[in-house]
């Protein structure tokens, strides 16, 4: 069983970041595509779409680790009817969901209008927006299939499903761009693809987990009760983290333009694309964490977020100091001169994708030990934070004064609040957490001074060139953090006790 378990986890993490990798190429591509076959405005168009589905589908994604939390003991158990109960309970609410979505989200079509700032009819605006939204829903709806396969120490089915369904509908998708030029029907693809993946997981569920589809019961009220309270406090940080993430691109539409949104979407997706497979790493043993946490002591817990976070720092340093080094170069290979922004701006993105990295071992394990209901409010303090700043910056500095927005209210709120609440829970000092900021600090510092001094010999264009470039930042990075990693594990008995 244990053997069984630990090769679950090795596919978890090995399909998981391949698939992520696959996700962000698939991504690139059709990114390049749009720009090409259409133009700047519809790339930035599809920003704008996206960052207010997130903000009126928050919902969905909130409560997946309520979903997880709650599955985690009767999987160990293998209780099927209580598995069955919680199944079919979230399956519910995320039907309700649903249809309160659809009407925020058609409510909000003028909205749309509003913050859009091309030169692209209203009609298509509405058209294509509606489609966009109804293809999110589509998704979303039966996210609860996804969360049990994931519960179940089986994410790399989901990856799997997703990988080989996505590939297919980039062909598709280029095809139809390409012929016609016309972004409605490439929305109409992207909303057939994701009806297709969910058939396929409610296929596979019917096939191997027949039990979940039996007879409805309705969980006991104490049951209820806790899940409930678990669902309004994760919405509550999921609508404080849209109000961080999803809400710059279209403020720079409003106060700047919708293309220059499209030339910062580009920035950010490889941001994005860059700790989304940091997170696969840590979505791959979400799983193998939440048993950890409802079997061992809290030392023992303590001393695998302890190790976690230690691979966590090296894989946040690498990441940051590549995408710092490299990211311009593939700017300007991929979509050109004219949508590149400045240092300063590229280095604000980086800060800021290494103080959402500097987080990731921490929020996991947050969220698997069940510690929901103390965070909810100063995360919305965050979001809120972060809109006013955004505005009030963003009017005096631009894009510059939005990203600073984006600094501040972080570092003001949930990124010392959050290790405090799990030094709590595991009993320990926060010096502990002192260490490992300095630690990262640190290396980060050394590993961008020594990175930055061995690409600085290397002069040449195109992407001969920036492969050469990427390979030497990989080497060199990795080096660094592997010769701070045998350092620290000479002085780390001085520390951890």
């Amino acid at each position: 069983m244990q053997g069984r378990t630990q090769r679950e986890i090795k596919l978890n993490i090995i399909i998981g970041v391949s698939n992520q990798i696959l996700i962000l190429l698939i991504n690139l591509v059709s990114k390049n595509v749009i720009l090409n076959s259409l133009n700047l405005d519809y790339l930035g168009l599809q920003t704008v779409f996206g960052n207010f589905c997130d903000l009126f589908s928050f919902a969905f994604s909130g409560i997946g680790f309520a979903v997880l939390f709650s599955l985690y003991r009767p999987f160990e158990d293998h209780d099927q009817q209580r598995i069955r109960i919680i199944y079919r309970y979230y399956d519910r609410l995320y039907r309700i969901i649903s249809f309160i979505v659809l009407g925020v989200g058609l409510i909000s079509t003028v909205i749309v209008l509003f913050s859009v700032n091309a030169d692209i009819s209203n009609t298509e605006i509405i058209l294509t927006y509606l489609t966009y939204l109804i293809s999110i829903i589509a998704y979303n709806r039966y996210l609860m299939q996804h969360y049990f396969v994931i519960a179940n120490q089986k994410r790399y089915i989901i990856c799997l499903i997703n990988g080989l369904v996505d590939t297919a509908a980039l062909a598709v998708e280029i095809a139809v761009l390409q012929l016609t030029r016309n972004y409605e029907l490439f929305l109409l693809c992207l909303l057939f693809k994701n009806i297709v993946i969910n058939g396929i997981v409610l296929l596979y569920l019917r096939k191997i987990h027949s039990y979940l589809f039996e007879k409805e019961e309705v969980p006991e009220p104490k049951d209820k009760k806790s899940i409930l309270g678990n669902i309004k406090d994760l919405i509550l940080y999921r609508i404080g983290t849209v109000m961080l993430n999803s809400t710059d691109s279209i403020i720079v539409s409003l106060l700047i333009s919708t293309a220059m949104s499209g030339c910062y979407a580009n920035y950010l997706f490889i941001s994005n694309g860059v700790l989304s497979l940091v997170e696969s790493f840590y979505a791959s043993i979400v799983a193998k964490i939440g048993r950890l946490i409802t079997t061992h002591s809290k030392q023992d817990q303590f001393q695998d977020f302890w190790n976690v976070s230690m691979v966590g720092l090296w894989i946040n340093g690498f990441t940051v100091t590549c995408f710092f080094f490299l990211v311009q170069d593939f700017i300007l290979l991929w979509m050109g001169s004219e949508t590149q922004l400045t240092s300063v701006i590229v280095g604000l993105i980086a800060l800021n994708l290494y103080l959402a990295g500097m987080r990731q071992t921490t929020g996991t394990y947050r969220q698997s030990a069940g510690i929901f209901h103390k965070v909810g409010e100063i995360v919305v303090l965050r979001g809120i934070l972060n809109l006013v700043l955004s505005f009030l910056l963003g009017w005096f500095w631009g894009l510059f004064g939005i990203l600073i927005a984006t600094t501040i209210s972080n570092l003001a709120t949930l990124y010392w609040y959050e290790p405090y609440l799990m030094f709590r829970y595991f009993g320990k000092s926060f010096r502990y957490e002192f260490l490992y900021q300095g630690l990262g600090l640190l290396s980060t510092a050394f590993c961008l001074l020594f990175t930055g001094l061995a690409i600085s010999f290397l002069s040449g264009s195109g992407w001969l060139f920036f492969l050469l470039k990427a390979f030497i930042c990989f080497i060199i990075s990795n080096g660094c953090y592997l010769a701070m990693f045998l350092l620290y594990q000479r002085i780390r008995n001085n520390f951890i006790n």
